[in-house]
């Protein structure tokens, strides 16, 4: 379900609990099945990783294992880039990611039709469709992706891992603003 703050920015419940189908019509519920069918084939793949991109802004334990949400992308389409380069590819706004990142792995075995949906690509902001902004707008206030999180120049694919399932992932790398990623 789609939303709009007091700010006027768009949102996506359905990253947080998952998507409500009971108003999808039968084409786009079988298109949306397939498409979670086809992100679970991919990262059981032999050499395939998920990947998620956490900002350098805060401190991340060392441990085994870290319990992750939000949004998440496929190493192979990241590889060479730099978290720089990330900010273009995945949508967050310019210098955000200025500290470096963190990049964690992503367990296979975490990941389930119930817990994860598909946002396509980084090009639309939380999985939000321009003609989705038009209609999330108004009369009087114009819907728009949070300021932070902008529409992505180089967007690449991407689904989401549902707030209330998080999945566990493992800390791989730590990289600098213009330091290249190279998979594990």
């Amino acid at each position: 379900m789609l939303s709009v703050d007091s700010h006027g920015y768009a949102g996506n419940l359905g990253d947080d609990e998952g998507d409500d189908l009971s108003n999808m019509s039968p084409a786009v519920l079988e298109f949306r099945i397939l498409s979670i069918e086809a992100i679970l084939r991919a990262v059981n793949k032999p050499f395939e990783r998920v990947v998620k991109v956490l900002p350098r802004n805060f401190e991340l334990g060392e441990k085994d294992h870290h319990e992750i949400s939000g949004y998440v992308t496929m190493a192979r389409f990241l590889q060479g880039a730099t978290p720089q380069q990330f900010e273009k590819m995945l949508g967050f706004k310019e210098r955000f990611l200025q500290n470096g990142v963190y990049i964690l792995y992503v367990l296979p075995s975490d990941l389930s039709k119930t817990n994860i949906s598909p946002r396509y690509y980084t090009s639309w902001s939380a999985g939000i469709s321009p003609r989705d902004l038009e209609n999330l707008s108004t009369e009087n206030k114009k819907a728009g992706y949070h300021p932070d999180y902008p529409a992505a120049t180089d967007p690449v694919p991407q689904f989401v891992i549902h707030r209330n399932q998080k999945a566990k992932a493992r800390l791989v790398k730590v990289l600098n603003y213009k330091e290249q990623f190279e998979q594990i």
